[in-house]
């Protein structure tokens, strides 16, 4: 059995944060929750019209990526801003803009990535947001890279994948907690401070048995042994 590694969720200033082209909620407010220095701590990517998003929020990309079918007036927006460079690609490829986002920041050596929105919009692409996350957290683990970690955010939802980590989760982000199994089945998960406690427990993705948990006072712990884990922090 691995060692259970513990999850730092401080924001450091080798972040990124991709956004999407579907946000629910404030912009802002998402990304000061994340990271309150957020202009000077993280490097932002925004990806298709989340960049026209990001733009409209007073925010500026320091990466635009995609094919920008969903863009009106690309060209004014790469004239009329300063963001520092600009990646197109044909609307007909196989990556998703999303997985082109976090490629990238991959390759830039970002340890911790926020998917900024990305879900509650299409079903597909809330789906193939979370197969990128589990693409970004199969590249930390062959690549032994410590202290690494990928979310997923909206106004009401905040996603993290673990495998053989533990985390502490806050209620400030909601009360509300899922565990969805993303492997056929992720072994050993323990709980504290849940309502409904969990030791040793085993999820298979074939049955939806971890959904509404709730935190019980002020944070919770969640630990898991072998398999990928997605933990949903929500509010109503």
């Amino acid at each position: 059995m691995n060692k259970i590694v513990v999850l730092d969720l401080r924001c450091f200033l080798d972040k990124s944060f991709i956004i999407t082209g579907y946000v629910q909620g404030d912009l802002q407010k998402i990304l000061e929750k994340e990271c309150m220095d957020f202009k000077q701590k993280s490097f932002i990517i925004g990806v298709d019209r989340g960049y026209e998003i990001a733009i409209k929020s007073g925010i500026l990309p320091d990466v635009a990526i995609g094919d920008f079918d969903s863009i009106t007036a690309t060209k004014d927006c790469e004239k009329n801003h300063n963001t520092k460079e600009w990646i197109t690609y044909p609307s007909e490829k196989d990556d998703t803009d999303t997985l082109l986002a976090v490629t990238y920041a991959l390759e830039k050596g970002v340890k911790d990535i926020s998917i900024i929105g990305g879900m509650g919009g299409r079903l597909d692409h809330t789906l193939a947001n979370i197969q990128a996350m589990a693409f970004v957290k199969d590249y930390f683990q062959k690549n032994q890279i410590k202290n690494s970690k990928i979310t997923m955010v909206d106004e009401k939802n905040w996603c993290i994948l673990i495998e053989n980590e533990e985390i502490i989760l806050y209620n400030e982000r909601g009360k509300y907690v899922s565990l969805i199994s993303l492997s056929d089945e992720v072994l050993n998960i323990n709980s504290e401070n849940l309502k409904w406690t969990l030791s040793g427990k085993t999820l298979k993705n074939t049955y939806p048995l971890g959904i509404s948990n709730e935190i019980i006072g002020e944070k919770a712990k969640i630990s898991v042994g072998e398999g990928k884990l997605l933990v949903i922090v929500s509010r109503d």
